[in-house]
């Protein structure tokens, strides 16, 4: 009787199987990770798509698009004439699915928009609102690998609304105003020529270059490298510290006109000492600029500069809402002086296609 013996791998088979199987890997993995970032990018998209209709159909209801950011006439408990009111976010909720918190928010008073304001004030009980309400999912880009949150605000947004651009010796502009914080340090120009401005509504006639041609919405959602080696700040369009309520303390718009109820067209007429803005930009820098420094590049500020980079982490541009609601993807690379001249809502110089 033959007895036949079986015989296993040998270690070098072994080997060779796992050897296999890892080269199988390295290379799925890769394409693995382009679908689950391709999902991501469509959902930021889609993100920008639920804001645009929220505008348009605001722009329906009142013939004209919200202030990029407001001030509240209630002086802050700190001092001052003025204090934080509302932003263009906020004015979007019941457009947007969200009358219910909207309907439970003190639009006025003090503070209404700064969740850190004293206790008995507007900021004050809208945050029980808003931090009970919880995370607003359109607000945030699913690839980005910032924090969700400072606390004791709300989550931060990671799309600011464009208020123009800063001039170069290609571009021109000079409805311009400079914002500082409580300390006197420069945060930035902030500009008048885009849509969504300080404590102004820009009307669709006032846009002669065009709704597809002229920017909305930018997105800002990537950590940006700062000078200190692997250090990094979470720069979305409401800074690094602050949410996606957080506006304005100051009154004026510096677009050089004056509204129907007599408003003064410049910015800051009172003197403020904290003339920052947040959620929206004024655009300055190329998308995805590789340092956040101030150092190099004035106008950035971690609380807040309103020339902050616009970023993704989207590999190689940024997604971008324009004024007839629809959502494009700007390369890094892109023509610059183009990309300012969508910022612009009457430019008049030719955009490029993009």
């Amino acid at each position: 009787m033959v007895r036949r013996v079986s015989r296993g791998f040998t270690l070098i088979e072994l080997l060779v199987v796992i050897a296999i199987i890892g080269v199988l890997i390295a290379l799925l993995l890769p394409a693995v990770q382009q679908a689950r970032e391709a999902a991501r990018r469509a959902k930021c998209s889609n993100n920008l798509k639920q804001l645009g209709l929220a505008l348009l159909n605001y722009e329906s209801a009142y013939r004209t698009f919200p202030p990029g950011v407001m001030h509240a006439a209630v002086p802050r408990a700190s001092g001052g004439s003025l204090s934080f009111g509302m932003n263009f976010n906020c004015m979007l909720l019941p457009f947007c699915d969200e009358s219910s918190l909207y309907d439970r928010l003190n639009m006025s008073g003090r503070s209404p928009g700064y969740m850190g304001e004293s206790a008995g004030s507007s900021g004050a009980l809208n945050a029980v609102q808003v931090l009970g309400r919880g995370v607003i999912p359109m607000f945030r880009c699913p690839s980005s690998p910032q924090d969700l949150r400072v606390p004791p605000y709300e989550h931060k947004s990671h799309y600011a609304g464009v208020s123009g651009a800063y001039p170069d010796s290609l571009f021109s502009e000079t409805r311009l105003a400079s914002t500082n914080d409580a300390s006197n340090l420069y945060c930035g120009h902030v500009s008048g020529g885009g849509i969504l401005i300080p404590n102004r509504s820009i009307p669709i006639r006032s846009i002669p270059d065009g709704l597809s041609k002229t920017l909305l919405l930018v997105e800002m959602s990537n950590r940006i490298a700062r000078i200190v080696g692997g250090t990094f700040s979470d720069v979305s369009a409401s800074g690094t510290d602050h949410g996606w309520m957080m506006s304005t303390r100051v009154r004026g718009c510096p677009d050089g006109v004056v509204d129907a109820n007599g408003g003064n067209p410049s910015y800051n007429p009172t003197n403020e000492t904290d003339s920052r803005v947040f959620n929206i930009t004024t655009i300055r820098y190329r998308p995805n600029e590789k340092m956040f420094a101030l150092e190099f590049f004035p106008g950035m500020r971690s609380n807040v500069g309103v020339n902050n980079q616009t970023s993704s982490a989207h590999p190689g541009g940024i997604n971008v809402l324009l004024a007839d609601g629809s959502v494009q993807f700007l390369n890094d690379n892109m023509e610059f002086t183009n990309l300012k001249r969508m910022a612009t809502r009457d430019d008049g110089g030719e955009v490029k296609p993009f």
